[in-house]
């Protein structure tokens, strides 16, 4: 019999879960706000652009918006314990996380950041999704925010990446608003299409295509919430096709580019 529960607080500044069991969230492997999740339990590999590990339970994951990251848990998903804090792109939080980080890094739980994330637990736990939580969430994770730009990033060799994988990132970073194809980065980068292909898959948990794919809408979307016109985004980010744009684009933000636009210029 499952033991797990689910407490969220949510509002337009702030959402914060608080949660046991299985993740409802799939197949977000880049998302458009700032996120910060603290793995409270059971066993996980964690993945993302510039990190490969496994979580030692009391982790302190801070993870930039547009970064690609995955959480799979290995063992029994009923027991995965987390809390799960974001903030929406126009909020003040935002502001204050802003140009602080710009890769995914594991954050030292200092005799600071302890307290602030008991008080998180504690106003999910007894208000859950009320004017009162809102208000508290908002404050503690504000100051959770600024604890964590003066706490220490711990060091270690979380990389876990191969120089074949490593390669093929900062290739994808340097050429994302360029045509990519696997031939193209096999001749640049001299290695294997076919090593390329299973080096990446192997290690991102992720294939080549579908990195490229979702991170150049992760892009896109940026683009649009900061002004730019759909075409101008869509072409901007290497998308040639604007009608096969808009389609992926609908299918993995559940809405059209231009109705983000206009929501966003209201």
């Amino acid at each position: 019999m499952s033991n797990g529960f689910k407490k969220i607080i949510k509002s337009d500044r702030i959402s914060v879960k608080y949660a046991k069991g299985a993740s409802d969230v799939v197949g977000r492997e880049f998302h458009p706000y700032n996120e910060i999740i603290y793995f409270i339990g059971e066993e996980a590999d964690f993945v993302s652009d510039n990190l490969h590990l496994k979580l030692k339970p009391k982790t302190l994951l801070v993870i930039p918006k547009q970064c690609y990251h995955q959480l799979n848990v290995t063992r029994d998903v009923e027991k995965y314990h987390r809390l799960v804090i974001h903030f929406d792109s126009e909020s003040e939080l935002d502001k204050l996380f802003a140009g602080s980080f710009e890769k995914t890094f594991i954050c030292e739980i200092n005799e600071q950041i302890s307290p602030i994330l008991e008080r998180l637990i504690n106003t999910a736990r007894e208000f859950e999704n009320d004017k009162t939580a809102e208000t508290l969430a908002f404050a503690a994770g504000a100051l959770l925010v600024y604890e964590i730009r003066r706490a220490k990033r711990l060091d270690g060799d979380f990389s876990g990446r191969s120089d074949t994988v490593q390669r093929c990132i900062e290739w994808i970073e340097a050429n994302i608003h360029e045509r990519i194809t696997l031939e193209l980065m096999s001749a640049d980068l001299n290695i294997s299409e076919s090593g390329i292909s299973h080096a990446f898959r192997r290690e991102m948990n992720i294939s080549l295509y579908k990195y490229v794919l979702k991170k150049r809408l992760a892009l896109a979307n940026e683009k649009i919430l900061d002004g730019k016109s759909p075409t101008e985004a869509a072409l901007e980010c290497g998308f040639c096709d604007y009608s096969g744009f808009f389609k992926q684009y609908k299918k993995t933000f559940g809405k059209p580019p231009s109705v983000v636009k206009r929501s966003r210029s209201k």
